[in-house]
């Protein structure tokens, strides 16, 4: 866990030296985390949490679902990463999983995968009249 500044590379933002204020944000599990929201809704900022994940993970713990990540001691912060840690696979790990269950449907030459490839709707959807953005992006989508 650390607390860093909120501002990008060229120094603005929250925290930068223009305002009188610095915003100082949680940074858990590669996420900057919003201070003053309660905790359910800050820890849905974290891909893969949704608000059923994170009212267990403050029942879990014993926290009250209105506390804020401020009113948290580092004690606590601690046992909330290490809780959300131990959980599964989240975030980064989350999103290559399905980057790469794509990759396979392509590879083997599904239907889903070509479709994928294509840049076509994957789940039967019309394309007669409907899809237009998806057949406007195609398959650059695909490349990041």
């Amino acid at each position: 866990m650390v607390r860093a500044l909120d501002c990008d590379s060229r120094g603005h933002g929250f925290g930068s030296r223009y305002s009188p204020n610095k915003n100082y944000m949680t940074h858990i599990l590669g996420n900057y985390i919003p201070e003053n929201k309660s905790l359910p809704v800050t820890l849905r900022s974290i891909y893969g949490i949704g608000h059923k994940r994170a009212i267990e993970f403050c029942k879990e713990l014993g926290f009250s679902p209105r506390t804020r990540i401020t009113d948290l001691s580092e004690v606590q912060l601690d046992a909330l990463i290490v809780t959300i840690d131990s959980y599964g696979s989240l975030d980064s790990e989350l999103q290559r999983e399905g980057y790469l269950r794509i990759q396979e449907l392509i590879e083997i030459q599904a239907y889903r995968g070509i479709r994928h490839s294509k840049g076509l709707p994957v789940r039967g959807q019309r394309t007669t009249t409907n899809s237009r953005t998806q057949r406007r992006l195609g398959p650059k989508r695909l490349r990041r």
